[in-house]
């Protein structure tokens, strides 16, 4: 790496820096202005020291999940900003009186997107469930709701002809106890099966919520007459206690592994692929953005980054389309996922190819 591209990648890493700190500073105060009554109220509750604590807990996690959903703006954003004080200040211009190609001298902002993607896609994936839960658990305290999920979430699946409908009065995520619990089981050629219990437990080793005390199980036969009943102790099934999680605070609490193992689920699908899509995203907008301030007339600088600001507002209403697409069960999630990144970045490879030449 030459001095040149020492230079543009640490102008990148400043911009991207400051980009940051003012993105955080203006998130944190318009949300503070949104729930000041809430934390004032929290604040006289667990005292000033105490207080500012778990606020500033709470932002941090609720600042990083949010950075990690938008990375690709959060990358793109600072390249052409940077771009585009480049074009204004001239060194364009010296970049091409010292044989370089624009295309060229701006390659280590692209690497810098690409680090930037990485770094989204590894925050979303190791830190990324672990954020989700810290800023419920802090909203939790901080708004004064209960310790435990509520609202009787529930959830629905399918085993060949089988279907499966289970939900929960409440369940606790520290203890993974539910309670309030209910399956109903429909098979056609099977009876009606209601299992409900006072509690459950999850046990992951064997896949199962087991209960104590033992739940109810009634069989309704197809014919007449009345259901038959019996004790159960577990119930093995693939609707565990993630899928309760991700109904409460989104798919992004769950880890990648999760969402692969859950991939027939479509907005789980849909979770999965858009965090895969974190790596190769804001490269891909980045081919699209930046070129158009690559430019060595100052008077258009201005005109560039407006394009520029719309071409990322257009990624972002298309690729948030196609995602929902693909969760809505619309469109398969290699298509709706990946072909917005694609499109746009081959777009923008092209234009930056007419630049260089």
């Amino acid at each position: 790496m030459g001095r040149a591209d020492r230079y543009v990648l640490t102008g990148f890493g400043l911009t991207l820096f400051f980009t940051l700190a003012l993105i955080a500073v203006l998130f944190v105060v318009a949300d503070a202005f949104q729930n000041l009554d809430e934390f004032v109220l929290h604040l006289r509750r667990s005292g000033a020291w105490g207080g500012l604590g778990l606020l500033g807990r709470y932002y941090a996690a609720k600042f990083l999940v949010s950075v990690g959903s938008f990375g690709e703006i959060a990358a793109v954003a600072p390249a052409v900003v940077f771009a585009a004080s480049m074009a204004r200040s001239n060194e364009f211009v010296a970049v091409l009186a010292a044989g370089r190609s624009l295309p060229r001298a701006v390659l280590p902002v692209f690497a810098g997107c690409a680090a930037v993607g990485a770094a989204a896609f590894c925050l979303r994936t190791a830190a990324g469930p672990t954020l989700v839960r810290s800023e419920n658990a802090s909203a939790r305290v901080i708004f004064d709701r209960a310790k435990t999920m509520g609202g009787a979430l529930s959830v629905q699946g399918r085993s060949g002809a089988t279907s499966c409908a289970l939900s929960v009065e409440e369940y606790d995520p520290a203890s993974r106890r539910a309670r309030g619990f209910r399956a109903c089981l429909v098979e056609p050629t099977a009876p009606f099966v209601d299992i409900r219990a006072a509690s459950a437990e999850w046990d992951s080793s064997r896949g199962a919520w087991v209960f104590s005390p033992a739940a109810k199980k009634w069989s309704y036969p197809v014919s007449a007459g009345g259901p038959a009943v019996e004790e159960l102790a577990e119930f093995p099934t693939c609707l565990g206690p993630d899928l309760l999680e991700a109904e409460e605070m989104g798919p992004g609490v769950l880890s990648t592994g999760a969402l692969f193992r859950e991939r027939s689920r479509p907005e789980l699908a849909a979770a999965l692929h858009e965090r895969l899509a974190l790596l190769l995203s804001p490269v891909a907008l980045a081919l699209a953005a930046v070129p158009f301030v690559l430019t060595t007339d100052r008077s258009r600088v201005f005109t560039g980054v407006a394009v520029a600001a719309l071409v990322i507002a257009l990624y972002e209403v298309v690729a948030r389309s196609f995602v929902a697409a693909v969760a809505s069960g619309h469109l398969p999630a290699l298509v709706g996922a990946w072909l917005p990144p694609v499109a746009f970045g081959a777009a923008g490879a092209l234009g930056l190819k007419r630049i260089g030449t």
